[in-house]
């Protein structure tokens, strides 16, 4: 039965057929909402009898009934295949929160396990570098900075170092007086004084250092303004009061009469069995070996003597009498070791009385072609036959040469630096506990253009070093080890005095 109805939109009439979608035909607007409905009898229905279901499809938006088979609904036009229900999300606290607590864990983990893994390679490195990395057993302090310390000279006065040495920024002369035999500044606040001798606008040259009768130390050096042999006395043990020191000129610099003068070059210097200072050095202008005998303890005075000269000294040459080392004899006559430059020869000179007025003379080293007796360095054997640590030029070498007899008519010699290790020079040779030479220079690596140096030290088994250890680092940290000096300390421990150019430094290694 066909339906009329106005479309409330367009007012236009439309009729509905029956099954046919109820949507305007000109606007499209859904009619279902003006259909009439079917009225009701107003007889209530028993509900006690359930209505015969009839078969179709519900409308899930407008519960209408619709045959089967349809896909659109009757009544609202909506689709008829079944809709699966939406799941909601769920947004419980409680999974946050297991979710959050599990997040920390896992970085507590990673935590732990990152800190486990550095604590492992620390200690892998540790023992690596306790076992197996190669360290030196000497333990170096540094006891003064400056510019740089040169022309270093150490002795022991009660155990304790005495160091004298010259700064390079302001050729000031400088004394080092250590409070216990380590120079351990952690034991005592005050452990050492330094004391500028000289003043900041004064320059000193080479220095040799001794300990008199008095107790007090004495340090002579080359002044530099006068070219001069001069001594400075301390007025006191430690040096503590600059206005107590003594100055004395003992070898007078030039003059109107001789106005060449320049003496007090490569001072060494020894306590006689008199407790007096006995200082051997070389006069350049006249190419000579001189020697002075103090007569106090202050040394404000000297017999000097001339052991041996050059035969046409020539201002400007080396001639005779550089590069001196003087020891005390069992006979108790003094003994240097010198270098000959006319004859390029290392020399011995042995004196005839304890105030060494005379000496004979006699050739340790001379070879051609060599060079032989730089940076001389000697100690006496029991029965005082010489023993000499040098630098030979002609190869960069560093040379001993062992004197079979007092006199030297016998000589061994034996290189302790390896060629190819570098340039070798500044020796210093010391006897260790066992009366065994102990040797320290300072090389230069090949092909090094930084010009670095190291010290280092080698060990001999005998008098003569022929069986000698390979040699050990004991400062390698740049331009290190000039004018190194040996001390035996009174419990057998062997001490180094040395110059760090790179630091600055005067410093101090002890072997542990």
């Amino acid at each position: 039965m066909t339906t009329m109805v106005v479309c409330p939109q367009c007012n236009r009439s439309a009729e509905i057929e029956p099954g046919e979608h109820p949507f305007c035909r000109h606007c499209d607007y859904p009619l279902f909402w003006v259909m009439p409905r079917p009225r009701t009898t107003g007889v209530a229905p028993d509900k006690t009898e359930e209505a015969p279901r009839r078969p179709g499809v519900m409308c899930v938006v407008c519960r209408t009934t619709n045959p089967s088979g349809r896909s659109l609904c009757r009544t609202c036009g909506q689709p008829l295949m079944p809709v699966t229900p939406r799941r909601r999300r769920s947004w419980e606290a409680p999974v946050v929160e297991e979710e959050r607590a599990s997040r920390w864990k896992r970085v507590v983990i990673w935590a732990v396990a990152i800190v486990v893994m550095v604590a492992l390679l620390a200690a892998i490195a540790w023992a690596v570098w306790t076992f197996l990395w190669p360290r030196s057993e000497w333990q170096t302090v540094v006891l003064d900075q400056g510019e740089s310390s040169w022309d270093i000279a150490a002795t022991l006065e009660r155990g304790s170092p005495v160091i004298s040495y010259v700064d390079a920024g302001d050729h000031t002369l400088r004394v080092v007086i250590c409070g216990n035999p380590l120079c351990d500044v952690e034991k005592d606040a005050n452990l050492y004084t330094t004391i500028a001798v000289l003043g900041p606008s004064a320059e000193g040259q080479g220095t040799a250092v001794g300990i008199g009768a008095d107790g007090r130390p004495l340090i002579a050096y080359r002044f530099g303004p006068r070219r001069a042999l001069t001594v400075a006395h301390c007025g006191d043990t430690t040096c503590a009061d600059p206005g107590a020191i003594t100055i004395t000129e003992l070898d007078p610099g030039p003059t109107v009469l001789d106005p060449g003068t320049d003496t007090g070059v490569n001072p060494s210097m020894t306590i006689g069995r008199d407790g007096l200072a006995i200082i051997a050095y070389h006069d350049r202008a006249r190419g000579a070996l001189k020697i002075a005998h103090c007569d106090n303890a202050a040394c404000t005075s000297a017999t000097i003597a001339v052991l041996d000269r050059s035969p046409n000294a020539v201002a400007g040459t080396e001639g005779v009498g550089s590069d001196t080392s003087i020891q005390i004899g069992p006979d108790g006559l003094p003994v240097i070791a010198f270098r000959d430059g006319d004859q390029d020869a290392l020399m011995l000179a042995r004196c005839s009385d304890h105030r060494c007025t005379q000496a004979v003379i006699s050739t340790i080293v001379r070879e051609p072609g060599r060079s032989p007796g730089h940076d001389a360095s000697m100690v006496l054997a029991p029965d005082g036959s010489p023993i000499v640590a040098y630098s030979d030029w002609s190869d960069d070498g560093v040379y001993v040469a062992k004197c079979a007899t007092v006199t030297c008519e016998d000589v061994s010699l034996r290189r302790l630096d390896r060629p190819e290790d570098g340039t070798s020079g500044d020796t210093a040779l010391g006897l260790d506990e066992d009366g065994l030479p102990v040797v320290a220079y300072r090389q230069r690596q090949p092909g090094d253009e930084r010009a670095s140096r190291v010290l280092k030290v080698v060990r001999c088994g005998d008098l003569a070093c022929m069986d000698a250890s390979i040699p050990e680092d004991v400062d390698a940290r740049g331009r290190t080890g000039y004018t190194p000096n040996f001390l035996l300390l009174q419990d057998g421990t062997l001490a180094l005095a040395y110059g760090d150019a790179t630091e600055g430094a005067l410093e101090y290694a002890v072997y542990r």
